[in-house]
């Protein structure tokens, strides 16, 4: 049977390999689109399939759903992906940039006091979820999605996943934009507490970011604080 050809230098490989049929195998040998397909009913749309052709990447589908499963795939190859909001699981692409609504004035939502104020530099797809978000902690304008701490504003990671975007891609669009909290030392920049019950992992938004709060109400770190 032809087998791929090696593409380290100095390396010749056989053209062909044996392929037993015999006995049959216990375990799935390849992974493949239509396979994860039949598992939900699931639909994907690849941009530029050529640029998975020599990505080979074996993941067991046992006990996981398919986005579990695409997110091992292409997240340990570093390949773009996104489910939408259709339900349709996008590869080799970025969620599409939402159009920015228009501004309202403070006499169609006066209890709107509270919005990010951001960048422009910041990630659009990362600046419309923390939009959303914070702008919950105003009255009247629906359940909160984040909340205040003592440094800051906690955000759940799920609000970015939610949104199909990697809290990875996330962290780093922050950072980059300094809206973070640092963390003490070494630390990771993320904080896990409770929110809404439940444990959960987020980030903290610098509340200097935030329209609306006062960021003297806020233990924010001293200036060299690392």
């Amino acid at each position: 049977t032809p087998v791929p050809q090696s593409n380290v230098p100095g390396e010749a490989s056989s053209p062909t390999q044996p392929m037993p049929t015999l006995p049959a195998p216990y375990a799935r040998q390849r992974l493949t689109a239509d396979m994860l397909t039949q598992r939900s009913g699931a639909r994907i749309i690849m941009a530029d399939p050529t640029s998975l052709a020599e990505k080979k990447i074996t993941v067991s589908l046992d006990g996981i759903t398919v986005e579990q499963a695409l997110n091992s795939i292409l997240t340990a190859s570093k390949i773009p992906w996104y489910k939408g909001d259709d339900g349709v699981f996008y590869i080799n692409a970025t969620p599409p940039i939402a159009p920015i609504a228009p501004a309202e004035s403070a006499s169609t939502d006066p209890a709107a006091t509270i919005a990010l104020q951001a960048p422009m530099r910041l990630n659009p797809a990362v600046r419309d979820v923390l939009a959303d978000a914070v702008r919950t902690l105003n009255d009247g304008l629906g359940p909160p999605k984040v909340c205040t701490v003592a440094q800051g504003v906690f955000v759940p990671l799920e609000e970015f996943v939610r949104r199909g975007i990697q809290p990875s891609l996330a962290l780093r669009a922050l950072a980059e934009t300094n809206l973070l909290v640092k963390p003490k030392g070494n630390g990771p920049p993320t904080l896990s507490r409770e929110f809404n019950g439940t444990p959960t992992l987020g980030i903290v938004l610098d509340p200097r970011c935030v329209s609306g709060l006062d960021p003297t109400g806020f233990a924010l770190p001293e200036p060299g604080d690392a």
